[in-house]
């Protein structure tokens, strides 16, 4: 839910149906029984809670519904409607507008690539780097550094959003060193700061640090090899998941 970016018609029971949902049905004149008959429509966006549909978002709903109802009729007449050319290749349905009318065609595409993250444009502070060799002892320590979105959101604005979390942990007594809430859209600079903070403030450089996202070795990696801290990918954190196990109980409870 924390990274989707989509828009989501589903059909639920009444009980998921908010009443901004309600109304909006009841001034449609539609009605609705039964278990998983009440539609619900939902924008996702990375970061934020499901939240209702814009104008924009509930027009272009509209469109890919209709076409996607026309592409299941077809297909009930042609079983070979989805089978591409070449492998790779998906159908999709393209506007254009003829003689002033929009009308839809078919046509096959391989989807882009993926678009390589820039994690910072900022230049590393070598002036810090140096303050740090100068000031920081070498330790044995070994870190657990994560970045995750916290499962409570924050209703600030027009749409409530959930903050994203860097947690630093020392493997071995398992204490928890740091930690920041910054949004999702300005957490890069944020968690850098909060992550070089903390050296200084304890002014001890760990022996290693472990992570196990490719954006947390990408934001601190420039900074790690200058300061010869020796930086490791593992696919279990276990200190910083049962910080968050524990987190998560403790936002439960009434």
């Amino acid at each position: 839910m924390f990274i989707q970016d989509c828009l989501m018609v589903s059909f639920e029971d009444r009980r998921f149906i908010e009443e901004d949902d309600r109304q909006i049905i009841n001034e449609l004149g539609f009605k609705f029984r039964g278990r998983n008959s009440w539609p619900l429509f939902r924008s996702y966006k990375p970061g934020y809670f499901p939240w209702f549909l814009s104008r924009d978002e509930a027009l272009y709903m509209a469109s890919a519904l209709q076409q996607a109802k026309e592409v299941c009729l077809r297909l009930k007449e042609n079983k070979k409607l989805l089978s591409p050319p070449k492998k790779n290749l998906y159908l999709i349905r393209l506007p254009e507008t003829r003689d002033g009318m929009i009308v839809w065609k078919d046509e096959w595409r391989e989807p882009a690539p993926l678009k390589k993250v820039k994690y910072s444009d900022e230049p590393v502070d070598e002036v810090r780097i140096q303050r740090i060799r100068n000031t920081a002892k070498p330790t044995s320590m070994i870190w657990e550094i994560d970045f995750f979105y916290t499962p409570t959101p924050i209703a600030e604005g027009e749409r409530p959003y959930f903050p994203y979390a860097i947690m630093l942990i020392d493997r071995d007594s398992g204490f928890i060193l740091d930690m920041h809430l910054a949004r999702e859209a300005g957490y890069k600079k944020e968690f850098l700061e909060k992550f070089l903070s903390c050296i200084e403030k304890m002014s001890i450089l760990p022996l290693e640090i472990l992570v196990r996202k490719e954006e947390v070795v990408n934001l601190i990696e420039p900074y790690t090899s200058r300061l010869n801290i020796k930086l490791s990918v593992v696919k279990r954190l276990e200190n910083i998941d049962n910080a968050r196990r524990e987190m998560v109980k403790h936002l439960k409870r009434p």
